[in-house]
């Protein structure tokens, strides 16, 4: 079978999140069973095409996601019109095969459920200030609109996840609450949708890492990308009593920063913020290549894996 997977988030250089191991781990073991693998990337630095244990990586070269998705349609076109791909895959979020399948609308397209932008931005709510959502209503009158903001209703139907994912000729879950929510939220029939979960084969660094007995580390470590999402507000909160308590303890965030809880705050500056008290406690790191992982988390007695929703936790696994 001659397969592409195509997704803007790929390792290393715009896949530090569960998308951009997904295709890698998938990828490999399908390539792994004799299939044709070809992943089509994006990358903020470079156009090239790469072989990468047994399957192709072409990565294509854009400033964004919405860039990615136009730019691939001629890259993909150059291996398609050679030997035709029998499916291509592509995650929910952001559609990132939008413009491939209105373009080859007879090629087989399965969508892989991952998080939606409706799930992520309902637990983000959770956290902005009333007084700020009502801050947007009054700029809203004030322009002469009326717009609910925060509150306005949700219609499905103008949802771009939604429209992408009713081109899909098969759907695939990672777990039972991902199905589950497009279920109840979509109002997608069950039976179309597959649970596949993922797979994972972890590597040499993760199973070299000695099994150390030691308790005397004395440091909690997070890693994944900081956001709301990942619980990190209320993860920020716990650890401010704990390292008020215990001072001779430490905590070590890694990760890329994302949108905090308050409006135009990312979450590293609003941590630093909370955590202000005990900064000196605290370690903030960028995030890191994935063979680094290892080494940073070996010398923590506890991993805190806060999230508020995950679908199919990889840093849960590793």
């Amino acid at each position: 079978m001659r397969l592409a997977f195509i997704s803007h988030e790929y390792p290393p250089d715009t896949g530090k999140g569960g998308i951009g191991t997904y295709v890698n781990q998938i990828a490999t073991a399908m390539a792994a069973s004799l299939h044709d693998i070809h992943v089509f990337s994006g990358s903020n630095t470079r156009s090239n095409d790469e072989n990468e244990n047994g399957f192709w990586v072409h990565r294509i070269q854009c400033v964004n996601g919405q860039d990615f998705r136009d730019k691939v349609v001629g890259v993909f076109e150059q291996y398609h019109s050679i030997i035709p791909f029998d499916i291509i895959e592509s995650a929910e979020i952001n559609g990132d095969a939008l413009e491939l399948k209105r373009t080859y609308p007879g090629l087989l397209l399965v969508v892989r459920l991952h998080a939606p932008n409706r799930l992520i931005e309902n637990l983000k709510k959770r956290y902005v200030p009333t007084t700020a959502k009502l801050r947007f209503v009054l700029g809203a009158l004030k322009r002469f609109r009326f717009d609910l903001g925060y509150w306005r209703s949700y219609k499905k139907e103008t949802d771009p996840d939604y429209k992408f994912i009713q081109l899909a000729d098969g759907i695939t879950a990672p777990s039972e609450a991902m199905k589950s929510w497009a279920v109840k939220n979509w109002h997608l029939p069950p039976a179309n949708i597959s649970v596949l979960p993922n797979i994972f084969s972890p590597s040499p660094a993760l199973l070299k890492m000695p099994v150390n007995k030691s308790t005397e580390f004395k440091r909690v470590v997070f890693f994944g990308r900081l956001n709301v999402l990942k619980g990190l507000v209320n993860a920020s909160r716990a650890m401010k009593k704990i390292l008020i308590e215990f001072p001779d303890w430490k905590f070590r965030v890694i990760g890329d920063d994302g949108n905090g809880p308050s409006v135009g705050v990312s979450m590293r500056t609003w941590m630093q913020q909370e955590l202000s008290t005990v900064i000196e406690q605290v370690e903030f790191k960028e995030g890191l290549p994935y063979e680094e992982i290892p080494g940073n988390i070996e010398d923590a007695e506890i991993v805190l894996l806060p999230s508020l929703f995950e679908s199919f936790s990889y840093t849960c696994i590793e």
